[in-house]
């Protein structure tokens, strides 16, 4: 595995676990996924730190509504538009999503199974992007796509929840991955257990 994340430099002493797994993370974002290539997975994060400067995605925040506010995201990828829209919205606003919203996706085009892996790669970017800012420490490069397609592997005990779903768009919560089976540990899961045991 190559070193990708380096807090050597870093004003305060970072644990070597907190490394280890953001590094890993970081690798793994460059790799074909379930649904997603690394192409696409790296794109995600390119949004999801776009998406802090997007000005349809500001005007929503400030909005009584978002939903009555229409526009264009201002984008830095080929990404399809329905996945923009994912990855931005969840990204600046994911207390205000609906049901309602999620049908719309996915009648968009957008597979539940993309959706799932779309949450899990922007939710490790969100944990780590936001951890350097936390200690002060310059967002880190992000990694070259790796070459490869998706597995496509979708668990045979797979099963529907949109509540949980719902419960799960908040960037970082490794809840509602396990239709992609991958996510939970190689991503979110990964990163997570070493955060929350320094509390």
């Amino acid at each position: 595995m190559t070193a990708l994340i380096d807090y050597s430099g870093a004003s305060y002493p970072i644990r070597e676990d907190f490394t280890a797994s953001h590094d890993y993370c970081w690798n793994r974002l460059a790799a074909p996924g379930t649904w997603l290539t690394g192409t696409q997975r790296v794109a995600v994060a390119k949004e999801v730190r776009q998406a802090q400067r997007c000005s349809l995605c500001r005007l929503r925040k400030e909005a009584l509504s978002p939903y009555g506010v229409d526009g264009a995201h201002e984008t830095v990828t080929d990404l399809s538009d329905v996945m923009v829209e994912v990855v931005h919205w969840i990204t600046t606003e994911p207390q205000r999503l609906t049901k309602a919203w999620f049908d719309g996706i996915m009648q968009r085009g957008l597979t539940e199974e993309e959706y799932v892996e779309i949450l899990g790669t922007l939710g490790a970017v969100f944990q780590i992007d936001e951890f350097c800012r936390g200690i002060g420490a310059p967002l880190h490069g992000l990694p070259e796509p790796q070459p490869g397609e998706p597995s496509h592997y979708r668990p045979a005990n797979a099963v529907r929840d949109v509540g949980r779903t719902l419960c799960a768009m908040s960037p970082g919560c490794p809840c509602c991955l396990g239709m992609v089976l991958s996510e939970p540990n190689r991503t979110c899961g990964r990163a997570t257990p070493a955060m929350w045991s320094a509390r």
